[in-house]
């Protein structure tokens, strides 16, 4: 024995999770799946959710394992990508990345990870962290290198999707509820720095009007197109840069050449 504590591997991370959330995930639609990502279809919407790994880099900054991992679900909506000349730099539209998504959650987990102290038996007893550089946060399931605690926050991670995530997802299943959101709601944080609920955008930003606009479209809602299109021409952004509100605009009225307008 060389006195090195074992260290665990990237495969026995993906056993864990095989065994404790890919079925329970799998049960309720998600029966597309690549690698850590997973996917299942809703009307109007395709819904993902991915196991973040995180490399050497970003570990280090965190204080935590390669092992350790987030969460993150995320909604796609292809009518807004349809609309938007970004839509283009999306290689499959039916398996969008999460970071892809319109639509983003950024979960936390339902358990405690302080890093406690522990005394030295030799010298002058000077206090040492257990777990080194690590400060517990909300976003981040910390393994240990040893893995003794893997099972333990991979079930609370399922435990999580299903109580926190799933409803999450299924609100925003609802075009309705999701075109509210994109115009009514900020984006949330866990903590100062730490995002969770994102859309794109600041409220009232032109991303998120275009977001109002596009579901007003498949929603099949002529006034809330009208509405949203509106808002955009007034925006420096769309004048100076008009695609994707013209897009909108010709989704409404598709006879008409708008290209005219966009040039004066």
């Amino acid at each position: 024995m060389n006195g090195k504590t074992p260290q665990i591997d990237s495969k026995i991370v993906d056993k864990s999770l095989r065994a404790i959330v890919w079925p329970v995930l799998k049960e309720v639609g998600f029966t597309r799946r690549n690698g850590r990502t997973t996917w299942r279809d809703r009307p109007g919407c395709i819904q993902t959710m991915n196991i973040q790994s995180f490399n050497s880099y970003l570990a280090e900054a965190m204080g935590a394992t390669t092992f350790s991992f987030g969460v993150n679900v995320g909604v796609f909506y292809p009518v807004i990508a349809e609309h938007a000349g970004s839509g283009a730099f999306i290689k499959d539209l039916s398996r969008p990345a999460e970071y892809d998504c319109q639509a983003r959650f950024h979960m936390a987990k339902g358990i405690s990870q302080p890093n406690t102290e522990r005394r030295r038996w030799f010298g002058a007893r000077t206090p040492v962290a257990e777990l080194g550089a690590w400060v517990d946060r909300p976003d981040v399931w910390y393994v240990r290198a040893d893995g003794t605690n893997l099972d333990e926050v991979v079930a609370d991670a399922r435990d999580q999707v299903v109580t926190t995530g799933l409803p999450w997802l299924d609100r925003l299943a609802d075009l309705a509820e999701a075109r509210r959101k994109f115009l009514e709601d900020e984006s949330t944080n866990h903590a100062p720095g730490i995002v969770a609920e994102h859309y794109g955008g600041a409220l009232g930003s032109p991303a998120r009007w275009h977001a109002v606009g596009a579901l007003s479209v498949a929603l099949g809602d002529p006034d809330g197109i009208e509405w949203a299109t509106r808002e955009m021409a007034s925006m420096r952004y769309y004048q100076d840069q008009p695609a994707d509100l013209d897009a909108l605009r010709r989704a409404s009225e598709p006879d008409k050449d708008w290209r005219v307008d966009s040039a004066r």
